[in-house]
């Protein structure tokens, strides 16, 4: 009896071990690889939200400034210098008047100056221009980032035609927004491709999507993203220890009770784990979907962002419009007057009052943009100059009649209609001219 008894033994170690090989390679396996694929996608989706967070600043960094540069009034002065009817000593002090009032939009900003014919002719902030390159020779406005430092340096050039008479140079700090978007054990930084390729010299880069890489070191994974508009690329990462401690430590104890409760575990692999993993990345993706809806929206007003009326112009999206339409550029008189004697809070209040009667005013298929600090512009689709008109006077008797201050608030306006969306930016600058001679006119009475 005790050799069968231990050939049976024998028999049912041996189906044991078997049952726990096949086991490991065709269960065990498969499913560590399933988490572990999931989990590196759970980081994938956290630094690709920091990640666009951190391009979407820039975007905004190169627009600010370049608005700087592109001011109507900026640009009549230099032609009006250029033609010998002012002086450089008109343009200084128009510039100290206007630059502070223009500076104040700026957010993130450390400091800023302007360079023209030569020289420094305004600055503000913390920032020495000596400091930095005040004599550059850009054609186009660019951008220097410090990995460093987390600053941003956008120089943008003043034109007289394709003449370069000056520039425009802000320095913004980067840090404050990858803290806002900060992901725990996640490290975020800031390279050239040079100092990429060699911060990663031993790992394959998989590319993700155009301009976004993962490379799988084996103690530690980074994500790669180059932002857009620079020569910079972000970078987060995190090691695998972190990333897969929870899987580890899962499934080490899962070998270890394997031969007893295979069965039982695959059940609670089933229903759990994946179940609590497929929740976790559908709260990721929700995630990632707010920041871009942020992206979307102005944070102060409702109205849509500027960063997303120029993706709409660059994806094409006014190609679905019904023509013709009216595009009004809508300016806040005497905005900085506002803030200097009742406070910024004020001045956010008096913007979102103004933003609520400007959607209040137009249709659901309409545009209401945040275009800068004080500055909204409107899209009314299939819609005539003089119906525009209509509505703008009517916006602007809701916005007088608005009594909840100790002072009334006005606004200048410019209306125009194109036929076309390839007048869209010709209608702008149209606008935004118009603008500008009715709040010069409304400050001369």
């Amino acid at each position: 009896m005790k050799k069968p008894l231990g050939r049976a033994k024998l028999v049912v170690i041996g189906l044991v071990c078997i049952i726990c090989i096949i086991s490991y390679l065709f269960i065990f396996r498969p499913m560590e690889n399933a988490l572990k694929k999931s989990k590196q996608q759970e980081f994938i989706y956290s630094a690709e939200a920091v990640g666009y967070a951190a391009e979407i600043f820039m975007t905004n960094c190169i627009n600010d400034v370049r608005k700087l540069s592109n001011k109507t009034e900026l640009k009549q002065k230099i032609r009006a210098y250029k033609a010998g009817n002012i002086t450089l000593d008109d343009i200084k002090e128009y510039t100290l008047l206007a630059y502070e009032d223009e500076y104040d939009a700026l957010e993130y900003v450390v400091g800023a100056f302007r360079i023209f014919e030569g020289g420094v002719i305004a600055s503000k902030g913390s920032v020495d221009p000596v400091s930095l390159d005040w004599k550059p020779a850009f054609r186009d406005i660019a951008s220097i980032i410090d990995p460093d430092s987390l600053s941003v340096t956008v120089y943008s050039p003043i034109k007289n035609n394709e003449e370069i008479l000056g520039y425009d140079v802000a320095v913004f700090d980067i840090s404050e927004v990858l803290e806002n978007v900060h992901q725990g054990h996640m490290i975020h930084e800031i390279y050239s491709k040079g100092d990429v390729e060699k911060y990663l010299p031993n790992n394959n880069w998989t590319e993700l999507k155009e301009g976004e890489y993962l490379a799988a070191g084996e103690t530690e994974t980074w994500y790669i993203k180059h932002l857009k508009n620079t020569d910079v690329y972000f970078i987060a990462s995190s090691p695998n220890e972190i990333i897969y401690r929870t899987i580890n430590t899962f499934l080490g104890g899962l070998l270890f009770y394997f031969p007893l409760t295979i069965l039982i575990s695959i059940a609670i692999i089933g229903i759990y784990t994946f179940g609590n993993i497929g929740r976790r990345i559908k709260g990721l993706e929700s995630e990632r979907d707010r920041y871009r809806k942020e992206a979307q929206m102005d944070g102060l007003t409702g109205t849509f962002s500027r960063n997303y009326f120029n993706e709409y112009l660059e994806n094409n999206g006014f190609s679905l419009f019904h023509w013709p339409l009216a595009i009004a550029m809508i300016d806040v008189n005497n905005f900085k007057t506002i803030n200097d004697t009742y406070g910024h809070s004020i001045g956010d209040d008096v913007l979102q009052e103004i933003a609520a009667v400007l959607k209040s005013s137009v249709r659901d298929t309409d545009m209401v943009v945040r275009y800068g600090g004080d500055e909204f512009i409107l899209l009314l689709r299939d819609c005539s100059i003089e119906n525009a008109e209509e509505i703008l006077e009517r916006a602007v008797e809701k916005i007088r009649n608005i009594d909840k201050y100790d002072f009334n608030i006005e606004i200048s306006y410019g209306v125009v209609e194109v036929a076309n969306k390839e007048e869209l930016l010709s209608g702008i600058q149209q606008a935004d001219l118009k603008m500008y001679q009715m709040k010069r006119k409304m400050s001369i009475n």
